[in-house]
């Protein structure tokens, strides 16, 4: 890995951080993400990095940025993973479990599936009602 030049500015290994400089193009006024200091767009996830700034009370400005302002804790990507798929199983619980189905199989003598059926919610009824009778 190449080291930074002497006098290096910015952020990251071997760089020292400048009070005076700014980021081409971002007023130092301007809000942006606590993460990567780039603005974070309309959603709520920043469109420079993704990360879900729905927890954060206000964006710092990109001057407080550089200045090392306290930004939110930094999970791991394993934990912004899961809390990622937690989110979405928990919305697509609450609307029903859309885009679920029933899957049955039919395994051959060798243990191997020879035939997969995936059914409908109403061909799914019809076999639990038959499979009743």
């Amino acid at each position: 890995m190449r080291s930074a030049p002497a006098g290096a500015v910015g952020r990251g290994p071997g760089r020292r951080q400048a009070a005076a400089w700014h980021h081409r193009g971002v007023n130092a006024d301007a809000r942006v993400c606590p993460f990567c200091g780039e603005p974070p767009g309309v959603g709520v996830f920043c469109e420079a990095c993704g990360r879900n700034l729905s927890a954060v009370e206000q964006l710092p400005t990109r001057g407080e940025w550089e200045a090392g302002a306290p930004v939110a804790p930094d999970e791991s990507l394993a934990e912004r993973c899961a809390e990622a798929v937690a989110a979405f199983l928990a919305a697509m619980h609450a609307a029903g479990d859309p885009g679920t189905a029933d899957v049955f199989y039919r395994v051959d003598i060798n243990g191997e599936i020879s035939q997969i059926w995936i059914l409908t919610a109403e061909e799914s009824k019809a076999a639990a009602d038959a499979a009743k009778k």
